[in-house]
């Protein structure tokens, strides 16, 4: 067991979120947490928290960002047919930001992210 996840373990009892054991992993599988932070979009900090079980915020926008990038499955996208959690957590982390352009595709996936079931709204920008 590494020493994130023996102070992951201590901290969150015996039962580490399998969303946080995959932060846990990739930290030690490239060796470092502000790598693994900038990779979902969070800081090396609150990677830090979330490992320490401190993270005083909602901790659910960092885990929906961990299982869409680091844990990634296939989902059936009602405008672009099937992708990855990645990719759908990217249009979404947009639309919620209310980022549109003049593209058409951007338009199109702004309209649809905010209308798709899957869409919550969140984020943490």
């Amino acid at each position: 067991m590494s020493q994130r996840m023996e102070i992951a373990t201590e901290a969150w009892g015996n039962v580490v979120p399998d969303w946080v054991c995959a932060i846990v992993k990739e930290c030690d599988r490239v060796n470092s947490q502000n790598t693994v932070a900038k990779t979902i979009g969070y800081t090396g900090g609150a990677v830090s928290q979330i490992i320490r079980n401190k993270y005083p915020a909602s901790t659910a926008t960092m885990e929906k960002a961990v299982r869409a990038i680091l844990m990634p499955t296939d989902v059936d996208c009602p405008s672009l047919g099937w992708i990855d959690t990645g990719k759908c957590f990217g249009w979404q982390k947009r639309a919620a930001q209310r980022v549109v352009s003049s593209s058409p595709v951007n338009l199109l996936m702004f309209r649809a992210c905010r209308a798709c079931a899957r869409f919550d709204g969140e984020t943490d920008e």
